[in-house]
């Protein structure tokens, strides 16, 4: 494999990797709520809650 495609591949499992990650808050998994606004926020405090708990315990490689 050479470097642009492992680059390419590392890009898309972290994709996967944080996509995963969001389904695993019910509410974000399931769209609890029904008005778009509310949806929005709970999208983004599950992003921020998975920077919040990525900066303290980071991936285990480097890209």
């Amino acid at each position: 494999m050479d470097e642009a495609a492992r680059g390419e591949e590392r890009r898309r499992s972290a994709i996967e990797r944080t996509v995963g990650a969001r389904k695993k808050a019910r509410a974000v998994a399931t769209r609890y709520e029904k008005f778009a606004i509310h949806y929005l926020a709970l999208v983004q405090s599950s992003t921020i809650r998975l920077l919040a708990r990525r900066r303290e315990r980071p991936l285990s490689h480097k890209a």
